[in-house]
């Protein structure tokens, strides 16, 4: 298996652990904007579909709030993490969104169940596992839906 590149790593750690004061930085028009995660609330569920593939669905709510853009904020903003121009954290919702689906991806090609598909699928659809169990990983569609939330 490749390994994870540091932002994969960052995208892996925000559905499996518990964040807090984490950067994540997201650049816009040549000037980067560090965001700093306050919390994470990571929701994944499967389905099978009707033809047979597993359908996994990744929900994130992420609250953030700027850590360094010294553009466009004021030092006391700088310093008690302000808010972040709204277009910060659409591209930060798009980043993470792909970024997740590289590891996603990665896994796949593999062959490396991280996302654990065949045991949720073991523990909550036992019909299911056992129709899609040896194709479970290698036909599973991925849908990501990441949301940004200002710390405020």
């Amino acid at each position: 298996m490749d390994t994870f590149l540091d932002n994969e790593t960052f995208a892996f750690a925000t559905i499996y652990s518990k964040l807090q004061l984490a950067s994540y930085t997201v650049e816009q028009n040549g000037e980067f904007c560090t965001l700093n995660v306050r919390n994470n609330q990571p929701k994944i569920s499967l389905k099978i579909g009707d033809n047979e593939r597993v359908f996994v669905k990744v929900d994130l709510a992420l609250t953030a709030g700027i850590s360094d853009y010294s553009k466009s904020q004021d030092l006391s903003n700088l310093a008690d993490a302000g808010d972040a121009p709204k277009a910060i954290y659409g591209l930060a919702e798009k980043k993470l969104k792909a970024e997740l689906a590289q590891v996603f991806e990665k896994c796949r090609a593999s062959g490396c169940d991280l996302f654990e598909i065949q045991g949720r699928l073991q523990r909550r659809e036992k019909d299911g596992f056992y129709r899609v169990n040896n194709d479970a990983l290698d036909g599973a569609i991925l849908e990501v839906n990441v949301r940004f939330t200002d710390v405020r």
